[in-house]
């Protein structure tokens, strides 16, 4: 039953992770589509990064209460309906509103099954089980970006949202057979880990220190991920796939590492 659970937040990880860099290989295709200039198309992954940061937080806050099934549930079937609108709108503006209200959607999502998995895993697998589910974001870049990008530069890439739409269809259909329904709002409970939450004050710098860290390593993802398909095209070099296809397999070796590491520090803990 758990292992269940996880391959279906798996999957669902994997599809929604891929939204935020889907277009990186039509960037070029996209702004003649749109007739707009080519940094202005290069901003959709930016905006959806800084959407995803920002609106995310505040949906939890307001709406991370409600059960795990009737959460990601909904969340799965707004994102299979925008990006089914991406596929056939004209208007740029229309296009990031969506892609910003798809970003806080997808941040929730992904959210609520990082959260889902710390409920159903034992202390002992917790860590692994989260590395395992943090792999469908490298799994992501590394399978399904460079697939949207060669698919994009011979199908157009209007193509790359209807698919979308086509695999969270197979997503709901996991979530409603495979994850169970318990209650409408998720019960109140009490940590067993009290420790964890009595973190001195003098802690606070290696938190900042921590997250400074992480927003300039994602930033330069961004900014490398963002333009390296005008870059090779405007250098007469269509290679966008395989250079995703590289990058990707290093972040899930990245990601299989951290697993170890994080799993060995729960077993020292329990």
């Amino acid at each position: 039953m758990e292992l269940k659970k996880i391959i279906v937040l798996w999957i669902t990880v994997f599809f929604s992770a891929s939204m935020a860099l889907c277009f990186l290989g039509s960037i070029d295709d996209i702004s003649k589509d749109f007739s707009i200039s080519l940094s202005l198309s290069g901003q959709i992954s930016s905006v959806y990064a800084l959407s995803f940061a920002i609106l995310g937080p505040g949906l939890i806050k307001v709406f991370g209460k409600f059960s795990y099934k009737i959460s990601i549930l909904t969340s799965v079937i707004f994102l299979l309906f925008s990006n089914l609108l991406i596929a056939y709108i004209h208007d740029i503006k229309v296009f990031f509103i969506i892609r910003i209200i798809s970003a806080g959607i997808a941040s929730f999502l992904i959210t609520k099954c990082f959260g889902y998995i710390t409920e159903f895993s034992s202390l002992k697998k917790v860590g692994k089980n989260l590395g395992i589910l943090y792999s469908a974001f490298a799994a992501a870049n590394t399978f399904l970006i460079p697939t949207y990008s060669h698919i994009s530069n011979n199908f157009g890439w209007r193509v790359v949202p209807q698919l979308l739409s086509a695999s969270f269809i197979f997503v709901v259909i996991l979530t409603v057979y495979c994850i169970e329904f318990d209650d409408f709002f998720i019960k109140n409970k009490i940590d067993c880990c009290d420790d964890y939450s009595k973190i001195e004050w003098y802690r606070n710098i290696e938190v900042i220190m921590l997250l400074f860290t992480t927003i300039c390593i994602l930033g330069s993802n961004m900014i490398f991920m963002g333009y390296i398909d005008p870059f090779l095209k405007n250098n007469g070099n269509n290679s966008v796939s395989i250079v995703l296809f590289i990058f990707g397999v290093g972040g899930i070796l990245g990601s299989y590492i951290s697993s170890k590491i994080s799993n060995k520090c729960s077993e020292k803990k329990v």
